[in-house]
């Protein structure tokens, strides 16, 4: 059993005489550290505690170190209370706790409590130090609020240019393929040319696939289309699984006969499924 300093003073009360006891004194085993914090922190803050500790004794102390806030939510611990062993004559740290606020924690001003005692043997705890570190904590500073961002502005619908006189004007659009196919399958393609301009013109028309060694080429002649003539041009591609699974696209060009000029293009995009495996 550790050894306690008993300090007796004789206390003199109008002549009287009274012996007092004063708090027993236990010679400090280990000597705290704990930092000093910041005046100011903001609600979202992250406040560390750091706590060093010095053994002036010459054998081992079981430590227990604990930290909790003090706030106008009352009470909260830091973290889970650390016990370690302090040899003798050595240090140790520091170490933090870490006491973590957010946006939403109270604002106002806080107490930082650090405890430290010492676990003897017997089950008795004995206090080493118990001390405090103030700070205010701030709100949380709120972004201004952001504008939103203007509209965008409103598509202008652009006039089809009108025709000039005695000219031919081709436009191109596929009805098919679209969709999913199968390998296995025929791909059908239906193309639809038509001259909506004011002048007679005579034109050369080609349909190409990104996969040209399985899907070559096809060219469908020249052919003359009057003012408001219309001409429907169909194909089909057998599917054979040489043909690589997934997305394709087919186009075609209307080519001048004149010029050997591209005067109007057109594409369309479908997918190729592998062909279903037979079960066993």
């Amino acid at each position: 059993m550790r050894a306690a300093l008993i300090a007796l003073v004789v206390v003199v009360v109008g002549g009287a005489a009274f012996l007092a006891t004063q708090v027993p004194f236990l010679p400090p085993g280990v000597v705290a550290d704990v930092a000093d914090l910041a005046p100011h922190y903001v609600a979202g803050d992250t406040i560390p505690v750091q706590v060093g500790l010095r053994s002036t004794s010459y054998r081992k102390t079981l430590i227990q170190v604990s930290a909790e806030s003090r706030g106008p939510a009352g009470p909260q611990p830091i973290g889970a209370p650390t016990t370690f062993v302090l040899g003798a004559r050595l240090s140790t740290g520091p170490f933090t706790f870490a006491f973590l606020t957010t946006p939403a924690t109270p604002a106002g001003p806080y107490r930082v409590r650090v405890r430290i005692a010492e676990l003897e043997a017997n089950g008795q705890t004995l206090p080493l130090y118990d001390g405090e570190r103030a700070f205010l904590l701030a709100p949380a500073v709120s972004a201004a609020p952001t504008a939103p961002p203007p509209p965008p502005p409103a598509p202008v619908a652009k006039a089809k240019p009108k025709p000039k006189p005695g000219q031919a004007v081709i436009a191109m659009k596929f009805s098919e393929p679209e969709g999913v196919y199968a390998q296995g399958e025929t791909l059908p393609v239906q193309l639809e040319v038509r001259n909506s301009g004011t002048a007679t013109t005579t034109i050369e028309v080609e349909i190409a696939a990104d996969v040209p060694g399985e899907l070559p080429g096809k060219s469908f002649g020249a052919i003359t289309l009057k003012p408001g003539d219309k001409k429907t041009f169909s194909h089909s591609y057998p599917l054979t699984t040489t043909v690589p699974s997934g997305s394709h696209t087919l186009e075609a060009a209307a080519i001048d006969a004149n010029t050997s000029e591209p005067i109007a293009q057109a594409s369309t995009t479908f997918e190729i499924r592998a062909a279903a495996t037979p079960g066993p």
